[in-house]
């Protein structure tokens, strides 16, 4: 299911390193055995499959794998009201996004969920480069599932930075903030990815989100975010203009 939503609210943000893509192919994992190292590699994969050819090379990456795997997917058109922009670029709009959630092999009743965003139409107005730090997130029911292992992080191009939320959190979620360094007219691609542990025994669903903000001013950062089944709510350190939220979500039945 696939919901899109504007919003007039506050925030707060972090940095990281964007990662360069390899450009090798997985070898099959089905008796390779699996560490953090191999689902990192795994992540990187599917992040340059779906950059290059969208869900289809995922899932013929998965089945490559013998990785058992569920996928949804959309594309939309994210239209800003005209004279509501003060920035000097925004993206108005998602050329496609993806929620890939697979079994960890890693352990028993866990998942590696997979978000990517696919950013485009770059519309460039007069005035301020005051565009402020976007949030990429996975969130769950917290009664049913807890973050396990380490997450992976990736932009590309290399225009900024995605880097773990370090502020205040509410709710069930893995949470990266990415600051822009500049703006790319043929648009950006971010990932995040983490892996969940089923404690309850009920698989439910698991969402994948990406908010994108512009502000009055520059410097505007991430407060507070809260998360949960369904999209994000988030609290900003000053004034924004306005920002747009998609949100994907994925049952887990038959993964777990």
């Amino acid at each position: 299911m696939h919901i899109i939503r504007f919003c007039m609210r506050r925030r707060k943000l972090i940095k990281a390193g964007g990662i360069a893509l390899t450009g090798t192919m997985l070898t099959s994992t089905a008796s390779a055995g699996f560490n953090a190292e191999k689902l990192k590699q795994i992540d990187e994969e599917v992040f340059q499959a779906y950059i290059n050819g969208g869900e289809r090379s995922v899932n013929e990456l998965m089945e490559q794998n013998s990785l058992n795997n569920k996928i949804s997917s959309g594309t939309d058109n994210i239209t800003t009201k005209e004279g509501e922009v003060t920035a000097d670029g925004i993206y108005t709009g998602i050329e496609s996004d993806m929620l890939n959630v697979f079994e960890d092999p890693d352990g028993n009743n866990r998942i590696r969920v997979q978000v990517v965003a696919k950013l485009k139409d770059l519309q460039e107005y007069a005035g301020f480069a005051n565009w402020s730090e976007d949030v990429i997130a996975i969130s769950y029911d917290s009664d049913h599932w807890s973050k396990v292992g380490e997450s992976s992080r990736q932009m590309s191009p290399d225009v900024g930075s995605v880097e773990l939320f370090s502020g205040s959190t509410e709710g069930g979620g893995a949470f990266s903030i990415v600051d822009f360094d500049s703006l790319p007219e043929d648009g950006v691609n971010i990932l995040l990815a983490h892996s969940l542990e089923n404690d309850s025994g009920t698989a439910g669903t698991v969402y994948g989100s990406y908010v994108h903000s512009w502000a009055y001013s520059p410097g505007v950062s991430v407060n507070n975010i809260v998360a949960g089944p369904g999209p994000l709510s988030v609290d900003f350190d000053g004034s924004i203009k306005s920002d747009w939220q998609w949100t994907e979500d994925s049952s887990t039945d038959g993964l777990i």
